[in-house]
């Protein structure tokens, strides 16, 4: 309540509430799974860029489909 901008936080885990568990458990379980079944892992900022509140926005939606569909492609892989 009373928040009119964006204010930075962090969180360990972005569904913090809903995992019991200390971060590095789920980190150590992502790694594991990656390696047993060779999965191709990519991490897509889909969140705000180039500044702070005022100065950058959010990532386009266009730009990030585009991404997407360049991973599922195998594009970017290449």
């Amino acid at each position: 309540m009373g928040i009119v901008e964006p204010v930075a936080t962090f969180s360990a885990c972005f569904g913090e509430a809903f995992l019991p568990r200390h971060p590095y458990v789920y980190a150590k379980m992502l790694a594991e799974m990656v390696e047993k079944h060779k999965s191709n892992v990519w991490l897509v900022n889909t969140g705000w860029s180039g500044g702070k509140y005022g100065e950058g926005k959010r990532m386009s939606l266009k730009i990030t489909r585009k991404i997407l569909d360049e991973i599922h492609s195998g594009n970017l892989e290449k």
